[in-house]
């Protein structure tokens, strides 16, 4: 039973058939207790149903009072099927950092450490940001753009789907692992649009970048770099957000030009260096996949002063 549990654990379910009628009745408030036998703890999840799929949801207060071998009967049946998680990637970053590229039922997600860094199911804020950016552009003046962060590539979606054909968009990644998952994993998801005539990539530390840029290099800058101004993965993204980092960014900017910071929260120390270092700054709540009912993120919008 306990080798039950642990494939159980590293799959998540899917109903088969009239999944959304009669199956789903039957299985859609049920809760189930896995236990980790190795380590003497208990992990609870909730399994629920909706539109998007299936999820496994940590932490819940009840468990399922079925016994693990009716799951196996129900499975037997045809009921549900189990789907693993694949592991397609895994590299040390030179920080230390370990980052891992999973697929599951067609969607992907980079960990660093453990921690869920991006999840190609919750892309909407990054796709915003490609929006906000290019909003209200006078498309006579061909922009240069540049993105801090290639991750997923949802951003890049957003800037090239409203950008104009003679735009020029650089993107910034300091991770190989990760460019390399976009060319060799992640093609039908954004991957492709590396190929894109109007892209260029630079494996390099964005604030680098930033620094050798030289004045008024871009109309448009994006970062999406780590998780915002409380750096995940590189200390050294702090320089970014900082007093010192931000006013390189208005001066890599063309005159009123604008910049767009991804978030993971509200951040009101951030937004006062964005004012001190000379933008006008607007708060956009951003949603991290469209049906969510509430925004869980941040987007600032920093445009220049003429």
């Amino acid at each position: 039973m306990r080798n039950v549990w642990a494939w159980f654990s590293n799959c998540s379910l899917e109903i088969e058939g009239c999944r959304w009628q009669t199956t789903n009745r039957l299985i859609r408030s049920y809760l189930c207790r896995r236990r980790a036998y190795s380590k003497g703890y208990k992990t609870r999840y909730l399994i629920s149903l909706n539109r998007s799929g299936p999820h496994l949801v940590k932490q819940v207060d009840f468990w399922l009072r079925i016994a693990p071998y009716q799951w196996c009967s129900f499975a037997n049946k045809g009921l549900m099927t189990m789907k693993p998680r694949q592991q397609l990637g895994r590299v040390t970053e030179a920080n230390g950092a370990c980052l891992e590229l999973y697929e599951h039922d067609g969607a992907y997600t980079i960990l660093c450490d453990g921690q869920v860094l991006m999840d190609s199911r919750t892309h909407a804020s990054e796709y915003q940001m490609g929006q906000l950016a290019m909003q209200g552009w006078d498309s006579r003046t061909p922009p240069r753009i540049l993105i801090g962060g290639l991750g997923l590539g949802y951003t890049l979606k957003g800037v090239l789907e409203n950008a104009p054909p003679e735009a020029a968009v650089c993107v910034v990644e300091s991770s190989q692992a990760l460019v390399t998952w976009n060319h060799r994993w992640l093609q039908s998801l954004n991957g492709h649009l590396l190929s894109d005539p109007r892209v260029s990539l630079e494996v390099k530390d964005v604030g680098q970048h930033v620094r050798e840029a030289g004045e008024s290099a871009y109309h448009v800058i994006l970062l999406d770099v780590d998780n915002g101004p409380v750096a995940m993965v590189e200390a050294g993204n702090r320089f970014l957000y900082a007093r010192s980092g931000l006013r390189a960014i208005r001066n890599t900017l063309a005159e009123a030009g604008r910049a767009v910071f991804w978030s993971a929260s509200q951040d009101d120390g951030f937004e006062t260096r964005l004012r001190q270092a000379g933008f006008l700054v607007e708060a956009v709540p951003a949603k991290r996949y469209p049906s969510a009912r509430r925004a869980a993120c941040v987007l600032y919008v920093a445009q220049g002063k003429d």
